[in-house]
């Protein structure tokens, strides 16, 4: 994603990563990530809503 304001770029990376077993995975998975995120160029890196704390949607009943 790309905001253009006064002539600058400033690119936004939206991370799409599933929470991991324990926080330190989580930490760590999300270090991974804006490492990733800031060699593709990204400014900023956006995490999903509530992966912090481990919320699994995979888990839920249809």
């Amino acid at each position: 994603m790309e905001k253009r304001e006064n002539g600058n770029i400033l690119k936004i990376a939206l991370l799409q990563i599933a929470p991991g077993e324990t926080t330190e995975e989580n930490l760590e998975k999300g270090i991974q990530a804006c490492q990733a995120a800031q060699r593709s160029g990204a400014d900023i890196a956006l995490f999903p809503e509530m992966w912090s704390n481990g919320y699994r949607i995979y888990a839920r009943p249809v």
